[in-house]
């Protein structure tokens, strides 16, 4: 399927493939075992969407686009989800808090008599938190 030329005196700027066949699917223009591979120069290129092989995207390094184009970084990534993990903590032990002093203020037991989770009465604080925590709201 490969088509393997040796020339030793090619440089990676020159037209060197120019004249083989377009029939040949697959063609390696490797100089060497050791080289990279290049993007052969060749007379015409396959059309596909009206858009040629171009270099330019590639001239800019991946990392140092895709941070500038994002306009964040790694450390402001995780500010932002400190904060988030916070603010959700916060809003949960506000909800704890507040449930038990509703029960204060009203006398009432925080805990029950068994609570494992196949008893019929966990205790009210318990039962307050489910119902709190099921509806999904904190």
């Amino acid at each position: 399927d490969y088509l393997a030329l040796s020339v030793s005196t090619v440089t990676m700027n020159t037209d060197i493939v120019s004249w083989i066949p377009t029939s040949t699917p697959k063609v390696d223009l490797s100089l060497g075992k050791t080289d990279a591979p290049f993007q052969p120069k060749l007379a015409r290129y396959p059309l596909t969407n009206g858009q040629r092989f171009s270099k330019k995207p590639y001239s800019t390094e991946w990392v140092k686009y895709s941070i500038l184009k994002a306009r964040t970084s790694i450390a402001s990534a995780v500010v932002k989800a400190r904060k988030e993990t916070f603010e959700k903590n916060r809003a949960q032990v506000t909800t704890l808090v507040n449930t038990m002093n509703i029960l204060f203020h009203q006398r009432l037991e925080i805990r029950g008599h068994d609570e494992d989770e196949d008893s019929g009465n966990r205790g009210i604080f318990l039962e307050i938190l489910k119902l709190i925590f099921l509806d999904g709201n904190v």
